[in-house]
Formats: structure tokens, sequence, C-alpha cells
């Protein structure tokens, strides 16, 4: 059953990422809530642009297994790695209201939303495919430049890109999909 459950999950994510992404050029394009979005960086729409995603942040309060209570009360189904903390960070990018991918300390795995409410927020996926020595300038997969302040250059300047992010909805964040980490942005270009 619960190998059933995991091919049901992939389909309905693959299903996704063929019928509800759309391309966006700038992050100051319309944010309107979207219900489906790409949570996978594989996609070769990455190549050209910035994906519009939901996505939702929150703490872990309690882990059962493959069950997680988030700070916020929403309860969800881990459908991967089940080493999972209390008071570890999750970003879960959505694909649909209800099914999305989690980040957790760096590591991504499917996520199925059981019970509760909670809040999304819009952002964009994207990819940074260079930066500076020092980590002051990054430059993502649309050709935009963001620049880093100095006191989170320490993380950036050891950042190897290419590397997923995604762009807070009101572009104050960037977040560093693999290693977990959030730092301040403003876009130069």
């Amino acid at each position: 059953m619960q190998k059933l459950c995991s091919q049901v999950v992939a389909l309905i994510i693959c299903f996704a990422f063929e019928t509800g992404c759309e391309l966006v050029s700038s992050p100051y394009s319309d944010y309107a809530p979207r219900t489906n979005a790409a949570p996978v960086t594989e996609r070769s729409d990455l190549l050209s642009g910035l994906l519009r995603v939901d996505y939702l942040s929150d703490t872990i309060m309690e882990n059962d297994d493959r069950t997680i209570r988030l700070l916020g009360g929403s309860i969800w189904e881990l459908q991967g790695f089940s080493l999972v903390l209390p008071l570890s960070e999750i970003l879960i990018i959505l694909t649909s209201p209800n099914v999305g991918t989690a980040y957790i300390d760096g590591d991504q795995t499917a996520i199925v939303h059981r019970s509760g409410l909670y809040a999304s927020e819009s952002g964009l996926l994207g990819k940074v495919i260079s930066a500076s020595k020092d980590g002051s300038r990054l430059m993502l997969n649309d050709g935009s430049v963001w620049s880093v302040p100095q006191y989170d250059r320490y993380d950036t300047g050891w950042w190897l890109p290419p590397y997923p992010v995604l762009i807070t909805g009101e572009g104050l964040y960037l977040v560093n999909l693999d290693e977990g980490k959030r730092v301040w942005v403003s876009q130069v270009q």
C-alpha cells in the first residue's frame, strides 16, 4: 500500500510539472497566488527564466516516523527520508494545494498535506549560474544579478554554482535549496 501511495504521489508531481508551470522573467512580475508550481530544479525551463511558485516556510514541531507537525499547526506526511529533527526549518514548494517538495537542511523529499491550515506565499524558483569570488553578486539563470550584503557573504562565498534557489515574493531573501540557508539580497539588474 505504501509503495502504491508513493507511486501515486510521483505521478501527481510529474503531472503538475507538465501542466502547471508558468515562466516569469522578472521578480517584480504579478504575484497573484497560484495553485500549481514546479518544485524540481532539473526542469529545462529553468534555463530560460524563473518559475513562479507557492511555498510555505515553517518549523517542525514534532516528528512521528514520516508524519510531521509544523509549528503553524498543519500536519504533513513525508514520502521519502524520515531523519527529521524537531525545531528544524522546513521549506515546502507546493505543486498543488496538498502536494509539494519539502526542503529540510538541504535534503529534499516529496510531501503530502494531511490536515490543518497553512499560509503559502509566492516566490520565484531559479538557479544561480555564476557568482563573484567573494559571493557579493549572484547571477541567476534569467540573467538577473543580485547583490548580497557583507554580513551574508561568508555563506554565499562558499556556495559553488550552479545551485537551485528560491527568491521570496518580496525579493528580500534568497534561499539556497541545496544548503537550506537564507540570505538577504537586492536586485542590481
